[in-house]
């Protein structure tokens, strides 16, 4: 009770698709939503992503504890695996009430941080960081 929000870290098997599409992404998604639309119901609190992310990186929506932690950052890198899985995350997640937004792992204080060729979490310099800054600007 003394808490504002159930804190999830968001790092939910989906689809072990190496360029998962927005349907596999999307049916993928629906069982944890459902679970955690529940889950808020019945404690009466919003859920609050604490971490969520996506490498760019083949089958970065599956298991992603799973993935080689090869951080050579330069290299085997999937942009638009990265990509699709945050528009469905965004397409599936902020428009439920019950969901309080969520805070973006990883961003780098270097501005020339990622980049195309860049297989790390981060989205910086990928397309994927015009979908996510397109998403948060709406919320000025």
């Amino acid at each position: 009770d003394a808490l504002d929000y159930i804190g999830v870290d968001a790092y939910f098997p989906l689809t072990d698709e190496s360029t998962p599409s927005f349907g596999s992404l999307a049916k993928g998604w629906l069982p944890h939503i459902n679970e955690l639309k529940l889950f808020s119901q019945n404690k009466g609190k919003d859920v609050l992503f604490t971490e969520f992310g996506y490498r760019s990186i083949d089958k970065c929506a599956g298991k992603q504890w799973l993935l080689q932690d090869d951080y050579s950052y330069d290299g085997n890198a999937n942009c638009q695996a990265q990509l699709n899985a945050y528009a469905v995350l965004f397409e599936m997640c902020w428009k439920q009430e019950w969901i309080a937004g969520g805070f973006l792992w990883k961003w780098y204080e270097d501005s020339n941080a990622g980049g195309i060729n860049n297989n790390d979490y981060t989205p910086q310099n990928k397309p994927a960081s015009l979908l996510i800054k397109k998403i948060y600007s709406q919320y000025k």
